[in-house]
């Protein structure tokens, strides 16, 4: 019996993970590991696809919400709900293979999530940090982290839609084409914190050093006047990130420009 079930299990997972073989390192042995041990639980129920994207939107939200609170526990309790958040990002998608469900209803809301959540988990940060120290450039950058975060989505879907190729492979013709190197790229992904799967976890990390030095009184040690606007290592992390997707933002905007081949009227 033990040895059925482990050919159940293994057969399984053959069937709702085997399209993660070319995603990030930590997507496929962290973030897809976790969400099938969600699958196992959700195909033995009525639960569609759908109502697990759903489920793991508003976990996103309200995870988010948790940044503008004082309290460090509930930055360490919101950065956790991301990562599970996260985690049942892929469940859907593993659930759908394996009974065999899908719908555009369903990819449109994963993308409506990612919409919402992309600026709002950076916003919620910046503007937590100015709630509670005060320094308005903390809600600032947070903004534009945020806003630099939905666009770098948006203006590859413009491309998409307008674009000499608006073939299906559009889209990852985009994403890869950053550097000509596949394996290079995929490696720089892997281990960028700010890519953004790997952004979850260096929030936790920033969160629990926030904790730390709250719970051990480091606070004005630490953090003083010579940090200008940043009081936690969250406001340093909210300031980096607003430096590199607004890099990145400028960066693939020009990128894209370019691929378009110019014409009389562009040049009249």
């Amino acid at each position: 019996m033990g040895a059925d079930r482990k050919q159940k299990i293994k057969e399984m997972r053959s069937s709702c993970i085997s399209e993660y073989h070319d995603w990030p390192a930590l997507d496929r042995w962290f973030y897809v590991n976790i969400g099938f041990l969600f699958t196992r639980l959700f195909v033995r129920t009525r639960i569609t696809p759908n109502q697990i994207t759903a489920l793991w939107g508003m976990m996103m939200i309200v995870s988010s919400l948790l940044f503008l609170f004082e309290s460090k526990w509930l930055h360490v309790l919101g950065a956790v709900g991301w990562i599970l958040a996260y985690s049942l990002d892929s469940t859907d998608g593993q659930v759908a293979r394996y009974k065999k469900i899908f719908s555009k209803r369903g990819v449109f809301l994963d993308d409506v999530n990612h919409s919402i959540s992309w600026f709002l988990l950076p916003f919620c940060i910046g503007f937590g940090q100015y709630l509670s120290s005060g320094e308005i450039l903390n809600a600032v950058f947070g903004t534009i982290a945020g806003m630099s975060m939905l666009l770098l989505g948006m203006v590859t879907y413009l491309y998409i839609l307008t674009g000499p190729n608006p073939d299906k492979n559009a889209s990852a013709e985009i994403t890869e084409s950053a550097l000509k190197k596949k394996r290079r790229h995929a490696l720089i992904r892997s281990i960028s914190p700010f890519t953004f799967v790997n952004l979850f976890i260096v929030i936790l990390i920033a969160a629990s050093l926030d904790l730390m030095v709250f719970l051990t009184g480091m606070q004005n040690l630490i953090f003083t006047d010579g940090l200008f606007w940043m009081t936690s290592f969250l406001s340093m992390l909210i300031f980096a990130c607003a430096t590199v997707y607004l890099t990145g933002l400028i960066a693939r905007i020009v990128k894209l420009y370019r691929k378009f081949e110019p014409r009389r009227t562009d040049i009249e």
